[in-house]
């Protein structure tokens, strides 16, 4: 049962419960087609993204629809080719670091589902997903801060996402071509209902022409 709290919580950060039918609407919509139109063993892995993960409702069947496209008529993928799978091609975004924890949480236990792998090696896959699955505002850069560690007494506003950094975010993706499918369900962020604090509201409007007047921060 939620808290009034948690439902606070959830409502001013735009989190709404996204039905299965929905989540399968988008997946055959998105990845289904690139799946679909991709000859296995690819050149290349077809990457899957969620710019607003959440805890994984659309990339966690998402994964599991590559483990079955993979599989092929040997559903027993061993553990360290799931893992293998996972890595090469799904990854998220979320400003929530709670969510990007369950997140990850859920995609190893599908990694690593029947195995009798040791917490050393959840640890290690743990450290690599983690490059996968990252915290951050999708929609913003980060802006330097005075006084960080950074070039010129500047830090990283941790709330941006560095999209084209090879460390921080997913520059080398994007170097080798992008992502094939964008998949998700983005936060309703409202402006007239007051969701979007004066700061991020700031931001979105510097970054976006359409950022203006009534908008939702899903569509700016």
């Amino acid at each position: 049962m939620e808290t009034a709290d948690g439902s606070r919580e959830r409502k001013a950060r735009g989190r709404f419960y996204t039905p299965q039918h929905v989540v399968d609407f988008v997946l055959d919509a998105t990845l289904g087609r690139v799946l679909d139109e991709t000859r296995f063993p690819a050149d290349r892995p077809l990457r899957v993204l969620d710019p607003s993960c959440g805890d994984g409702a659309f990339l966690l069947p998402a994964f599991r629809r590559l483990l079955a496209r993979h599989a092929g008529t040997d559903p027993q993928l061993p553990p360290a080719e799931r893992l293998r799978i996972l890595l090469a091609h799904v990854y998220g975004v979320d400003l929530d670091p709670a969510a990007v924890g369950a997140c990850r949480r859920r995609l190893l236990d599908a990694a690593f589902e029947g195995s009798d792998n040791g917490d050393d090696a959840r640890a290690a896959a743990a450290t690599a997903l983690a490059r996968n699955v990252r915290c951050g505002d999708a929609l913003l850069a980060p802006e330097p801060l005075l006084g960080g560690d950074g070039p010129a007494g500047q830090g990283t506003d941790l709330g941006g996402f560095a999209w084209a950094d090879a460390e921080r975010g997913f520059g080398a993706v994007l170097a080798e071509g992008g992502f094939d499918a964008v998949v998700g369900n983005p936060p309703y962020l409202n402006l007239k209902r007051g969701f979007l604090d004066p700061e991020r509201k700031r931001r979105l409007e510097e970054a976006y022409r359409t950022a203006a007047g009534q908008y939702d921060a899903f569509a700016p």
